[in-house]
């Protein structure tokens, strides 16, 4: 359920599973929905699946956030809503790592978000990240 296409069947399964307690619900499920999500260009659901399983019993995880990032960075680059999840990564205590910038980055490009861009290329020595590639090619 992960091509682009298929972010609703990955909705479905997930609701079906949670509701029927068959799979019961876990953080690989709710990361693989909210990829779904993203390529499907419908990062407003993968932030409400990221928002559901922080409500839950459920920790996400550094993929939850990085993939629901890269989400903000499809959706035609949603820039305010990637670096408000980088700024959750921090508060909640998650380390944040070079593909969690780059991610946000892309979204500032497409945003058209240079100066943001920009800053968060520069500041990524102070938060331990070593810039790459994909950072310099954004």
């Amino acid at each position: 359920c992960g091509q682009g296409t298929q972010w609703t069947r990955a909705l479905q399964l997930l609701s079906h599973n949670l509701r029927q307690q068959q799979l019961g619900p876990d953080v690989i499920s709710f990361n693989a929905a909210i990829s779904a999500c993203g390529l499907g260009q419908e990062w407003e659901l993968s932030l409400e699946l990221l928002l559901v399983m922080m409500q839950s019993v459920l920790y996400p995880d550094i993929r939850s956030f990085n993939v629901a990032i890269t989400a903000c960075e499809r959706g035609g680059g949603q820039w305010p809503a990637a670096i408000a999840l980088l700024h959750s990564l921090q508060f909640l205590g998650l380390p944040l790592r070079t593909d969690s910038l780059n991610a946000a980055m892309s979204a500032c490009a497409k945003g058209h978000a240079i100066s943001t861009l920009l800053e968060l290329l520069a500041n990524m020595r102070d938060v331990r990240c070593h810039a790459d590639l994909v950072s310099y090619n954004t």
